[in-house]
């Protein structure tokens, strides 16, 4: 279980004309086997503030997206997974949440090198509707374990919109969390980095923390100013 919190500020040349988005959620893994996985991907409460008069604030409640993982190759230092989630429209349109059906399949893996640990992700966010943003992710995540409370790490992800949709004339696509369907995004990519932490404070228990920017400017990149999020994992 990943209790996680994030703190979102929205570039001033966004739609919203800046503003901020705060996000409450919990993903849960459920592991079948040793091979097999149920994942629930993505839930939350939204708080969503806005700049713009004409956009006001709003709360709301996201989509549910869960799917299943399946680990292709697992050795005793690297694992190779792969998986697909749904995501259905049962959140609230006033956080931009509610609109339209997503599958996802994605293709991780992870290994274990002398001293430092390395996992990537890739995964293509295809749409039901012609409405929506059909997106490509990709994830690069390296740490070095150091002590229990260090655990230092650096993140490289990348958004690219393979074709865009229509429900808003805007060049700002949603990012990792936002159904916007922004019909002057086609072929707009948005690149964004991290540093990361995350301590051990029990055996089935840790706590992680990581200040993500972008490094991609311009429209297609508007929506991300900065982020903060913070997790707390618990096993069992």
């Amino acid at each position: 279980m990943r209790a996680i919190y994030a703190y979102h500020k929205i570039d001033s040349d966004f739609a919203t004309q800046g503003g901020n988005v705060r996000l409450y959620a919990l993903q849960i893994r459920y592991a079948i086997n040793d091979r097999l996985s149920v994942i629930a991907t993505k839930d939350g409460y939204v708080d969503l503030n806005s700049n713009n008069p004409g956009l006001p604030d709003s709360t709301g409640f996201g989509n549910l997206a869960g799917g299943l993982k399946y680990a292709l190759l697992k050795t005793e230092d690297s694992i190779l997974s792969f998986g697909t989630t749904v995501e259905a429209p049962t959140g609230d349109k006033s956080v931009f949440q509610g609109q339209g059906t997503f599958i996802r399949p994605f293709l991780s893996g992870a290994k274990a090198f002398d001293g430092l640990n390395l996992m990537s992700t890739i995964g293509l966010r295809t749409p039901f509707e012609s409405k929506d943003d059909m997106l490509m992710d990709y994830d690069l995540h390296i740490d070095k374990p150091v002590c229990s409370a260090f655990n230092p790490g650096l993140d490289l992800n990348v958004i690219h919109n393979m074709n865009a949709g229509n429900r808003l004339p805007i060049a700002d696509f949603g990012a990792d969390y936002f159904n916007l369907g922004a019909a002057n995004s086609d072929s707009k990519t948005l690149v964004t980095a991290a540093v990361t932490n995350r301590t051990k404070l029990m055996d089935n228990l840790n706590w992680g923390l990581a200040y993500q920017f972008p490094l991609t400017s311009g429209a297609g990149s508007n929506i991300f100013d900065w982020r903060i999020t913070t997790d707390l994992q618990m096993s069992f």
